[in-house]
């Protein structure tokens, strides 16, 4: 008899490969997707399940404990993950009954889990489900970054750190804004079209859109099937994007025919931005560590009819270019500030992996610096709110190099996104767009 996939058991696959083999959460359920014949219907379950029980797995864990023997973390991973999907529909998903999901729980335990684990499974679940109002949290008031970590599912040490930095009540905002569902953001293409002819092309494809508020070319649209699937798409009429990376391109300010490098240019949103507000007319020299990565730039580029874009498949630290006119280094980092996008972010990440990435951070900007041209413009962004990642790294690149200086970027973009020291910055409870930071270093000459 041939074994038929459900959504529940993709489900659990996915969140298997994400905690047993540290696969990133997005692509382990891509691979799974791929090769299953799940409707569209089932496939939306399916992310539904495995996000959920990844971005809240700090809260169902703590109300598992209450009516586990021992640990959660004790259980074999299968066993665990099948209780976790349990409990996000007992808690999180009003749309499936309770018995439904303990009764999918149980199968899924007689096909994945130990021996004698159905028992287990079932008597867990259901004494969870009928005593839920049994259940409570640490005390927000005597200890509220227990309360936050656990009630808004994140790591303690960062709550911690986001509590001394905002204030209890700003980071359980924050906290909460991660845990929304954000919308989709899309950068028209404005070589094809404007952003108005794409609304009303997508209106004709049953994709209902809305103007973003602080970029002219960013749309938030909402789509139930494959965005691939779209003729819009397919005819390069725009480019997934988030309003908070379209901003960092306006504050490159990129010309036509000038030579501009993005230097850790996967996976190219801000790449084929830049090559736009070209005209298509100079050179912009990608440059990405990763074969792969590079090639969706590229692949990317094409798709939206862009052939000034070169690839160049090198190591940020050690590329050295010509003078450049304008080099933008979108460094690698946290990610903290999406993680309402990637919730398993936030179970990767650790103080410890911020100062290394703070270290090379540094050198990519080190690097960069040499090869912009005398009066040039250097870019460093990133999609991190922490500030050892972003401010910290701009002040120590300044004591190096007397030679820059840090331009107010309210000239570029609204004055509301910039801070008193000049530096862009977003917070997703704030501007509800993703967390992000820039900083428009300019060289001295001419």
């Amino acid at each position: 008899m041939k074994y038929v996939l459900t959504s529940r058991d993709a489900a659990l696959e996915a969140l298997y490969r994400v905690e047993v083999r540290s696969s990133y959460a997005d692509l382990a359920l891509e691979g799974i997707l791929k090769g299953s014949d799940l409707d569209p219907r089932d496939r939306r379950l399916a992310t539904e399940l495995t996000f959920g029980c990844i971005r809240w797995r700090k809260r169902i864990d703590y109300i598992l404990s209450k009516f586990l023997k021992g640990e959660v973390a004790r259980l074999d991973p299968y066993t665990r993950n099948i209780l976790r999907l349990g409990a996000y529909q007992v808690f999180f998903l009003d749309r499936i009954p309770d018995y439904a999901a303990i009764s999918e729980a149980v199968k899924q335990s007689k096909k994945f889990g130990s021996k004698g684990c159905s028992s287990l499974v079932n008597g867990v679940l259901r004494s969870m489900a009928e005593r839920s109002s049994d259940i409570v949290f640490p005390d927000g008031k005597h200890q509220p970054v227990e309360h936050i970590s656990t009630f808004y599912s994140h790591p303690r040490w960062l709550v911690d750190r986001w509590v001394k930095r905002y204030g209890v009540e700003e980071t359980q905002r924050l906290c909460e804004a991660n845990n929304s569902i954000p919308p989709l953001s899309i950068r028209a293409n404005l070589l094809k079209t404007t952003r108005e002819e794409l609304s009303e092309k997508l209106q004709q494809e049953n994709v209902s859109s809305q103007p973003g508020r602080l970029s002219s070319s960013s749309l938030s649209i909402v789509i139930r099937d494959d965005l691939a699937s779209l003729e819009g798409y397919r005819k390069g009429l725009f480019q997934v994007q988030d309003e908070s990376s379209v901003l960092v391109s306006d504050i490159l300010e990129p010309r036509p025919g000038e030579t501009i490098v993005d230097l850790c240019s996967g996976p190219g949103g801000k790449t084929t931005h830049i090559a736009e507000l070209m005209e298509d007319e100079g050179l912009v020299i990608a440059v990405d560590i990763r074969r792969s990565r590079l090639k969706f730039v590229l692949d990317n580029a094409g798709r939206l009819g862009l052939n000034i874009i070169v690839g160049v498949v090198a190591d940020g630290q050690f590329f050295g270019a010509r003078s450049a006119d304008r080099i933008l280094v979108d460094a690698p980092c946290s990610g903290l500030g999406v993680l309402r996008r990637r919730a398993d972010l936030r179970w990767r990440m650790s103080e410890k992996e911020i100062v290394n990435l703070s270290r090379l951070q540094l050198a990519l900007l080190l690097s960069a610096a040499d090869s912009v041209r005398a009066g040039g413009i250097l870019v460093y962004s990133t999609c991190t709110i922490e500030p050892e990642e972003n401010e910290l790294v701009v002040s120590r690149f300044l004591e190096l190099r007397g030679d820059y200086r840090l331009e107010d970027a309210g000239g570029f973009v609204a004055s509301s996104l910039v801070d008193e020291e000049g530096y862009y910055r977003t917070l997703p409870h704030k501007q509800g767009l993703d967390g992000a930071f820039a900083a428009r270093l300019v060289k001295a000459g001419k």
